[in-house]
């Protein structure tokens, strides 16, 4: 019933000439948008991401001040059917800190709907990811990680569109991944349940085109120790780092012949012991996050992360 609702709701008050080039299930949101909506959630921004992006879909964007009033009007009508709910949006400074971005539409979020307060600007914060209220759709920061109850909101192009870019640099559609996989900045990754070895595990996503997931940032980081958080069995998962048999410089490398300008290894590592020259992520909910150095060995296998560039 509420479900229907809503629907309802957002026909008659949204309504437009785009309607008819939304799929089943999306409502248009003016001429430039579609969006769906379904019941609210636990979930961190990461894992909505990952839901939207499933559904073909991206976290709401709002490009323009009639996208943030149309936005404003049909969160305040969620709030009524289903109650408070935190919104989550596609915006991000995890790459830049302080340089607010869209990352669907890849351009600088140049709007100011912004709470009093907000964005948080002290240094190294990990309020990294946007969000609104319900009641007044204002903007906050908040941490990517950290679960709230949301609103479960995605967005999507009308079909036969693509983003249009707000700065004239910008003239290329924005790239999606196959279907399955989730992108995040450049990438798309694909989590493996399926426990392995780092060797069968590597093998595996070459015959995907791709590769284990190979980390240059923060950002790309807590992507991907996210993805291990939200999808595991164990709190593990190989990524891309190895280190040559017999190199006594003890010489980390990525699978895909990248720099090794980034690491996070947790105290302790990396430790070498027994030979260990495979890298896995550890995202251990009371441990903390960061990488270990383990054997490759398939008698105890662990599940694994994917990822081609666009």
């Amino acid at each position: 019933m509420k479900l229907s609702l809503f629907s309802v709701l957002i026909q008659i008050a949204f309504y437009s000439s785009a309607e008819s080039t939304c799929s089943d299930g999306w409502a248009a949101m003016g001429e430039q948008a579609c969006i769906k909506l379904e019941y609210p959630m636990e979930a961190s921004w990461f894992h909505l991401q990952t839901i939207c992006d499933a559904q073909d879909g991206f976290l709401p964007e709002l490009t323009s001040t009639t996208q943030v009033e149309l936005f404003k009007n049909i969160i305040q009508s969620y709030q009524v059917i289903y109650g408070e709910a935190l919104v989550l949006l596609g915006g991000t400074d995890l790459t830049n800190e302080m340089i607010w971005r869209w990352v669907h539409h890849q351009t600088d979020i140049d709007l100011d709907n912004w709470t009093e307060g907000f964005p948080d600007e002290t240094q190294h914060n990990n309020k990294d990811c946007l969000a609104a209220f319900t009641d007044d759709g204002l903007w906050v920061d908040v941490s990517c990680e950290e679960t709230f109850k949301v609103a479960v909101i995605c967005m999507r192009n009308p079909i036969g569109t693509t983003p249009q870019p707000s700065t004239t640099a910008e003239t290329t559609a924005t790239p999606s991944c196959k279907e399955g996989w989730s992108k995040f900045q450049n990438s798309c990754y694909q989590f493996q349940e399926t426990l392995t070895s780092w060797t069968e595990a590597n093998y595996s996503c070459s015959q995907m085109n791709s590769h284990l997931a190979t980390i240059q940032s923060d950002a790309e980081n807590v992507w991907v120790s996210e993805m291990i958080l939200t999808s595991h069995v164990f709190p593990l998962g190989w990524i891309g780092g190895y280190r040559d048999a017999g190199d006594t410089t003890l010489t980390w490398k990525w699978v895909d012949g990248s720099e090794w300008t980034y690491s996070d290894w947790k105290s302790g590592e990396p430790n070498n012991g027994n030979g260990n020259g495979y890298l896995s992520s550890y995202r251990g909910v009371s441990t903390g996050p960061g990488w270990i150095d383990i054997s490759d060995s398939s008698d105890y296998g662990y599940e694994s992360i994917c990822e081609y560039e666009l």
